[in-house]
């Protein structure tokens, strides 16, 4: 089993997530982040890029893995702007100099430019994206996402889900239940 866990950067919530005998990622934000989320919850601990990088290192030696959240809805076309340009870049290699796993997007040109400046880095699609077709999980797939997180609203659409599936090769992920939204 496989469980995608939301952090609020707590260092006491990981050692009893590794003892789960279960495959668990972590995943958050910084409250500073430039692109943010989907949503912050009222319960997110301010924390400092030190302090995220700690917990990184953690999560880590207990055998957890850590996904940082770039899942805002849009960046209001300023992701084509040369001065964000620089600073999301830079931002991005911070994630990776703190040695986070994955990222999660919505914004298809996200997908692009982590596969092209940290091809090793894996890409995960944010059910914020609304991948709810086939046509959509294969657009994804084809920017290259490693993991696809599907629309909360075709998680009972069983014919759906197997033409999804029969369609794309990368990981499909439905949510256990949408707090986080």
């Amino acid at each position: 089993m496989q469980l995608l866990v939301p952090t609020n950067w707590d260092p006491s919530l990981i050692a009893p997530l590794s003892r789960l005998e279960a495959s668990v990622e972590l995943y958050s934000v910084l409250p500073t982040s430039m692109i943010g989320s989907g949503g912050s919850g009222p319960d997110n601990v301010y924390t400092m890029g030190e302090q995220a990088e700690e917990y990184i290192k953690r999560a880590h030696s207990a055998g957890l893995q850590f996904d940082y959240l770039l899942n805002a809805p849009s960046m209001s076309n300023m992701e084509w702007n040369e001065k964000t340009h620089r600073e999301l870049l830079e931002h991005l290699e911070w994630i990776n100099s703190i040695e986070a796993d994955s990222v999660t997007v919505t914004i298809p040109y996200l997908i692009e430019l982590v596969k092209r400046q940290f091809p090793h880095l894996k890409t995960r699609v944010s059910t914020i994206a609304h991948v709810d077709s086939v046509a959509r999980a294969k657009l994804f797939e084809s920017l290259g996402a490693d993991s696809i997180t599907l629309d909360i609203h075709i998680n009972r659409d069983f014919k759906l889900l197997k033409a999804i599936r029969n369609a794309v090769n990368c990981e499909l992920v439905l949510l256990a239940n949408n707090l986080c939204l």
